[in-house]
């Protein structure tokens, strides 16, 4: 046998190999799914109810018959949503399908891409990679936007890190859905544009189909978000950043990640192809989604966009470890797929994970549906009631609720620079009817858990106010709903 028909026989060898380990990424990500099939966070259940308000002809109102409010994190979700809801689908079961499809495309992507930068094998490998990771697959079933903004990073920054730079109209288009999925998307399509512009040696070229889609899709939300809500920032970034001023809040923001820019385009500009851009790119994007956190923080979910570039270039680290035998490389595989399972990291602790996703289920949202059921049978024509976590409970309760931290206030960017110890007062000046508040205690005590609900106990109008009338609870779980009712 010659020496090239050796290498070619090596090279089917690596692309069979490293096929089935993608496969078997894929295989496993979907038993995954299975086992986290029951976890939909309370977020979901929020965009369910903007999404239903919309199909119906309300607009995207919190309250049916209330003014517009942008309580949701991802107008495009919500919007499609709706859309399934208009022709007579369930929007979430389409929402956590979209979650799903996306999981099993990124692993797809990952290996179809990372084939032609570091070869069949680590691409193989790193696919593997990112169908075994079980918070991937949480979050994928959540029915949120994490897994498409997943989808959409993966085959930007792939694309990006070929030889040539990729195609800067292909990632212009796509970076141009980005803020229409997170409330700091035009945050992330700024940063990752512009690793796509330096990606080849003729910046000046890229930068205008590039850019101009993302200036286009950004104006466009800017203009329909005035137009329908007043303002032009989302409401979850004041929310997060603590102002009433959207100059303010701009300002905040670029304090906090201007400073990543100019080292993100110098080490883009000067890094070896392609695994130092991956690398680069995943630090840059993995500090960006740190300092835009929401309190759905569970897992490293701000962070999973970045984990599939994570996973391919582990997987291109573990050949290289393991040299160019197909049995080392197995051999080294293996060892960090243990190693990960040892060290139980919250990426790779199946059991840690479906525990999670099943109390989630078995506790908390099972709660809430018996809270909604209790409101149902008690709430006269015309009462209101206020929460916390209000998105399964006023999906199943109906009626106008009071979002007790703010979040679907329409009049929240007159309140979002109260501390919650100045918002509780202004909440029982127009107390609504009812009250659900969390308490750490079954016990005859009521303890509050949220800092709203702190201040709020704490104020003497709270007492005089309200009676207590009753206590949901079930056994085992330490999620437990005191009811308030207003004589």
């Amino acid at each position: 046998m010659n020496m090239t028909e050796s290498s070619a026989q090596a090279t089917t060898q690596a692309q069979a190999q490293g096929g089935w380990f993608a496969l078997g990424g894929g295989v496993i990500g979907v038993a995954l799914l299975w086992t986290v099939r029951a976890f939909i966070p309370d977020a979901a259940w929020i965009n369910v109810r903007y999404a239903e308000h919309l199909a119906a002809g309300l607009g995207p109102v919190w309250n049916a018959g209330g003014p517009a409010v942008e309580g949701f994190a991802a107008p495009l979700l919500v919007i499609g949503e709706a859309a399934l809801r208009a022709v007579g689908l369930d929007p979430l079961v389409g929402a956590r399908l979209a979650g799903v499809l996306s999981l099993l495309a990124t692993v797809g992507m990952v290996w179809r891409q990372g084939r032609a930068l570091f070869g069949p094998l680590s691409a193989g490998i790193g696919a593997f990679l990112v169908g075994s990771t079980p918070a991937l697959a949480l979050w994928g079933a959540s029915g949120l936007e994490t897994l498409p903004l997943t989808l959409l990073h993966t085959a930007i920054l792939l694309d990006a890190a070929r030889d040539d730079g990729g195609s800067p109209r292909r990632a212009g288009w796509m970076l141009a859905l980005v803020p229409w999925l997170r409330p700091e998307g035009t945050l992330i399509a700024a940063l990752l544009g512009t690793l796509v512009v330096f990606a080849a040696p003729t910046p000046r070229l890229r930068a205008l189909p590039v850019f101009g889609p993302v200036f286009l899709s950004i104006f466009a939300l800017a203009v329909l978000r005035f137009a329908v809500f007043g303002h032009l920032l989302p409401t979850s970034v004041g929310f997060r950043f603590g102002s009433d001023e959207p100059g303010e809040t701009v300002r905040d923001i670029l304090e906090r990640v201007g400073p990543l820019l100019p080292f993100a385009v110098l080490a883009v500009a000067r890094a070896p192809r392609p695994a130092g851009r991956l690398a680069i790119a995943v630090l840059a994007a993995s500090a960006l989604s740190l300092v835009s956190m929401d309190h759905l923080t569970d897992f490293g979910r701000h962070l999973l966009p970045v984990w599939p570039l994570a996973c391919l270039l582990a997987g291109a680290g573990v050949v290289t470890l393991g040299g160019r035998s197909p049995v080392g490389a197995v051999v080294a595989a293996a060892g960090l797929t243990l190693g990960l399972a040892v060290l139980k990291t919250p990426h790779t602790a199946t059991q840690t994970v479906a525990a999670f996703a099943d109390r989630y289920q078995e506790c908390k949202a099972e709660v809430r549906v018996q809270a909604a059921a209790y409101l149902r049978s008690e709430l006269a024509p015309g009462e209101t009631y206020g929460a916390v976590d209000a998105g399964l409970l006023s999906v199943q309760t109906g009626g106008a609720n009071l979002d007790l931290m703010g979040h679907n206030d329409p009049n929240f960017y007159e309140t979002s620079g109260l501390s919650f110890r100045e918002r509780a007062p202004v909440i029982l000046a127009s107390p609504p009817d009812w009250l659900l508040l969390r308490s750490d205690s079954v016990s005859g005590i009521f303890k509050p858990r949220y800092s709203i609900e702190i201040e709020l106990e704490k104020l003497p109008a709270f007492e005089a106010t309200y009676m207590h009338v009753n206590t949901i609870s079930i056994p085992d779980c330490d999620y437990v709903l005191w009811v308030f009712w207003r004589p």
